[in-house]
């Protein structure tokens, strides 16, 4: 709230008996979509914008796909991987990422030896 209402601190103010609770929920309402506590609150990094720009670009995605699978003179329509791949939301990603399997050290170890083989002259 500080970065929002600089030079005001108005959880210190509240505490300090300056404004009242119903200021302080308005104070806290009308800040920003993109502030901190909003964030929190929602559980995503992305701000409302850029959650309907991702709602938007899905929805003319699927409009392309279905213009090129209904055109008549298309030989072969698109296929959902000759658009670019769809956008994930920071929640997917992080569930993600969790879930990545360890990657074998062995399998590791045998390709960097391949690649420094490629990469070191021979000893002649």
């Amino acid at each position: 709230m500080c970065a929002v209402y600089s030079p005001r601190d108005p959880i210190q103010e509240f505490w300090q008996g300056k404004i009242s609770l119903r200021a302080l929920h308005a104070l806290i309402v009308h800040m920003p979509p993109d502030n901190v506590f909003y964030r929190a609150l929602v559980g995503s990094g992305w701000s409302e914008t850029e959650w309907i720009l991702h709602d938007l670009s899905d929805m003319l995605r699927d409009v392309q796909l279905t213009v090129s699978a209904c055109a008549p003179f298309v030989e072969h329509p698109l296929e959902d991987e000759d658009i670019r791949p769809r956008l994930k939301p920071p929640a997917m990603l992080a569930e993600e990422s969790t879930s990545v399997e360890p990657v074998d050290e062995q399998i590791q170890a045998q390709e960097r030896a391949e690649l420094l083989a490629l990469v070191q002259p021979s000893g002649k």
